[in-house]
């Protein structure tokens, strides 16, 4: 198992593949795997997992989802640990306690929704397929 390092060095705060997000079959990507939810409850991090597109989940892509999110919750201890690096790095989504980043890893291309505000979900991790990325990108 591939164990990631310095995650917050690695997190972009750019999209890079925002022409997936107009693909929706329903409420999600075509590319898109499926997503951790996560909460933090003052004590330790929290985390379900959902499956979107099942014909698009294999051993290796969860492997590397749980190792994504594993790096998450080893990078940021708490919620102000992540408020304050969402602050002062990531990208603001809607309002001032939600932000995005990104990670390009080998299987997947993973969105960090992250939010800081105590009693919510504070992390949905979208897992999206880069080979179905590519596909999405040649059928446009």
């Amino acid at each position: 198992m591939v164990r990631i390092t310095n995650l917050k060095d690695k997190l972009q705060h750019t999209d890079p593949c925002p022409e997936v997000w107009a693909t929706k079959a329903g409420r999600y990507p075509r590319c898109e795997v499926g997503y951790l939810r996560s909460y933090h409850d003052g004590f330790g991090w929290f985390s379900n997992y959902f499956d979107v597109n099942p014909d698009l989940s294999n051993e290796s892509i969860l492997t590397e989802l749980g190792q994504v999110g594993d790096a998450f919750m080893r990078s940021f201890k708490n919620l102000r640990t992540m408020t304050k690096w969402c602050i002062e790095n990531a990208d603001s989504n809607y309002d001032s306690t939600e932000f995005n980043a990104w990670y390009i890893g080998t299987m997947g291309i993973y969105r960090f929704r992250m939010i800081t505000r105590r009693g919510d979900y504070n992390l949905y991790l979208h897992c999206l397929d880069r080979k179905a990325i590519r596909e999405v990108n040649n059928n446009a």
